[in-house]
């Protein structure tokens, strides 16, 4: 694979913006937005801890307080979707601060580079009324969270994932790259990955364009 040159990689990284504005369109009437303030955190983890439970991913007694949170969740950016004023979507980034580990680096013992230039995304949810077949809103969602790590300066992320949803980001175009081997975590093996976005995006648009 040829490099790739600046006005290359920027006719892509606008090709990616523009898609990805769609993508969060198509999700209405879900609304995306941050969780500014506390009663919009709090629904956040209450949401979380649902889901969690529900799932069996965790015991109701490892949050007595009705709400999943951990060490990472206050100097994260919570990211929301909205039906009206019921709480659809969540998903959770944090970006790099030097000195520290992001959530998958120390959830799974790996060290991602490029050091200090990757966001992490975790803790997508979508609630279970709102998921569908063509995945609208997940999409949406993380059409969203494209949009912030842009808006930081990022074009690398990294997050954990079940075999089943790598193969399904890999059948997006999404070029992903598996750190390590699968460890017990949220009720499920899950794998440490990294993906770069820019070299997905040419073919995440190509193939995602023909469902929309």
């Amino acid at each position: 694979m040829g490099v790739t040159s600046a006005g290359e990689e920027e006719r892509l990284l606008a090709m990616g913006d523009a898609f990805a504005a769609r993508v969060v369109e198509r999700a209405a009437p879900v609304a995306f937005r941050f969780a500014d303030s506390p009663q919009d955190r709090e629904a956040v983890y209450r949401l979380r801890y649902r889901t969690v439970v529900e799932r069996g991913w965790a015991d109701p007694a490892e949050c007595p307080d009705g709400m999943e949170r951990d060490g990472f969740d206050d100097r994260a950016v919570h990211l929301t979707g909205w039906a009206g004023e019921e709480l659809a979507a969540v998903a959770r980034l944090v970006f790099p601060i030097p000195g520290t580990l992001l959530p998958t680096e120390e959830a799974f013992g790996v060290r991602i580079e490029p050091a200090g230039r990757v966001a992490d995304l975790s803790r997508t949810i979508v609630a279970s009324r709102y998921r569908d077949p063509d995945h609208r809103v997940f999409l949406g969602l993380l059409a969203r969270c494209w949009q912030e790590v842009r808006a930081r300066g990022y074009v690398v992320a990294c997050g954990d994932a079940a075999d089943w949803l790598l193969d399904r980001y890999r059948e997006m175009g999404l070029r992903i790259e598996v750190l390590g081997p699968p460890l017990p975590f949220w009720g499920e093996d899950r794998r440490p990955f990294r993906c770069d976005v820019l070299a997905s995006t040419r073919a995440a648009v190509g193939r995602l364009s023909g469902r929309m």
